[in-house]
């Protein structure tokens, strides 16, 4: 049984919020720790706070770019896929909301907390009310130190304490400009200031090798295998023999050329198709009438937003079923060591369970399960290649293009598998697998040096 902290809060304590979530113990810690300190309301700290147009105006095909959420992360705008608004709107936007060199952006809708600096080497650009616009008081605090500061859990409790809205979240001006601002002395900030550019520059150092660790791998793995990839073609037309047609695909698509050759390269090596070495299972639908469990069950199921092939799937993120319902879909468990392919909606994901809990697992029916049945095969290569172009230009060829992007369990058992000798494939698998331990390690530090450094502001600001 689960047990929660009671707490009381005195009358002269209430806000103006009478519900219960408002005046939670972890809220009410916080508070009195802001008030053994210096603090002042952001609203103080700032000539401004304002957000972007609250209409969605007229998108043109170049012009001034417009920015949303979308673009806004890590402390940087980017700007390679905004949108763009015409100069005269962009000229009767700016009048209230004018983005400067040192200002804040700050999102307020939808993803929440995001920061990015507004540098000088930036255009000129307009922005959506999702977006809010902050001009510090240079004189009392540093913008960096108020950008930094914006994404600590100190300020993140605060905002979650007062968001609005219902399904999309809503930060709302009045309550950014009520946010508790610690503020030290200057010389304190810039110290602060140093130690969050320090820590972000070996985050972003650790994520880089990381990703080229990642990257690394499809060159390893075409060289073990004596496969030169054709290129991506960028082709409005092309011909097709009649001979080249088979089964019951006749649309363009299917027979585009890098398809024809890729399909060529792979039977000029040797090959299995994926049903000779492997049993390929669907998944399930709860049953209609049947509900998840409001309560902690041994049972949960699998849907494909819970696949991530960057990780192993995090059992905890799964929804709880009845027992009741388990044991009607009970023939759909997961077992360890399965390899899930998700076969509907988003394709191709990939992802061997590993389930170190007593949990028992249900597979959606936009998922399929592969179960190794070969000794000719390793079950990590096996992964490996389903992961790789090689087999992913198949997935994205065979699928059917509806509403709702679909790819038969026949067809994936047609997959053609790339099948060197054994030895190869546990050379290849070791080595893959521990290219992905380093980069898993190097962006756990990367966080790691980021929370050391924000604990370390935090005893600096609130002691």
């Amino acid at each position: 049984m689960e047990y929660k902290k009671a707490f009381v809060v005195d009358t002269s304590e209430i806000e103006g919020r009478l519900d219960p979530f408002y005046y939670k113990v972890e809220f009410l810690e916080l508070e009195e720790r802001l008030k053994r300190n210096n603090f002042q309301y952001l609203s103080k700290l700032t000539n401004k706070i304002t957000d972007g147009t609250h209409f969605t105006p007229t998108y043109t095909d170049s012009g001034i770019k417009f920015i949303s959420v979308k673009d806004i992360n890590d402390f940087k705008i980017n700007f390679n896929k905004t949108k763009f608004i015409s100069k005269e709107e962009h000229t009767k936007l700016i009048k209230r909301c004018n983005p400067e060199t040192n200002d804040i952006l700050l999102t307020k809708i939808g993803s929440i907390g995001r920061i990015a600096f507004v540098d000088e080497s930036y255009e000129e650009f307009s922005l959506f009310v999702s977006v809010a616009l902050l001009k510090p008081k240079h004189n009392l605090i540093k913008y960096k130190y108020l950008g930094y500061l914006l994404t600590f859990e100190i300020i993140s409790q605060q905002i979650k304490r007062v968001l609005k809205g219902i399904g999309v979240n809503d930060f709302h001006l009045e309550d950014i400009k009520k946010l508790k601002i610690p503020l030290p002395p200057k010389e304190t900030q810039t110290k602060i200031i140093q130690i969050m550019d320090n820590a972000y520059k070996i985050k972003e150092e650790n994520e880089k090798r990381a990703k080229e660790l990642l990257a690394s791998i499809n060159n390893y793995l075409l060289d073990k295998l004596d496969i030169t990839l054709p290129k991506k073609e960028k082709i409005v037309s092309f011909e097709v023999n009649s001979s080249d047609i088979f089964g019951s695909r006749f649309d363009p698509f299917y027979y585009k050329k890098v398809f024809l050759e890729l399909n060529n390269l792979i039977k000029s090596i040797k090959y299995v198709k994926l049903k000779q070495i492997a049993l390929i299972k669907g998944g399930k639908r709860i049953p209609k009438g049947k509900r998840y469990s409001e309560v902690k069950t041994n049972y949960k199921y699998l849907k494909v937003k819970n696949i991530n092939k960057d990780i192993d799937i995090d059992i905890d993120e799964l929804s709880f079923i009845t027992k009741a319902t388990y044991q009607e879909i009970k023939n759909y468990k997961i077992e360890v060591d399965d390899i899930i392919i998700s076969n509907a909606g988003t394709i191709g994901k990939i992802v061997i369970f590993k389930n170190e809990t007593n949990y028992k697992v249900i597979l959606t029916e936009n998922a399929v399960r592969v179960i190794v049945s070969s000794s000719l095969i390793n079950n990590l290569f096996l992964k490996v290649i389903l992961e790789h172009r090689i087999v992913q230009s198949q997935l994205s060829r065979e699928f059917i293009q509806t509403t709702i992007p679909k790819l038969s369990i026949e067809r994936i058992k047609n997959l053609t598998i790339p099948l060197p000798p054994l030895p190869i494939q546990n050379e290849i698998a070791n080595h893959i697998e521990e290219l992905r331990r380093e980069s898993n390690e190097l962006k756990e530090k990367a966080q790691r040096v980021l929370k050391d450094a924000k604990d370390e502001v935090e005893r600096i600001i609130l002691g």
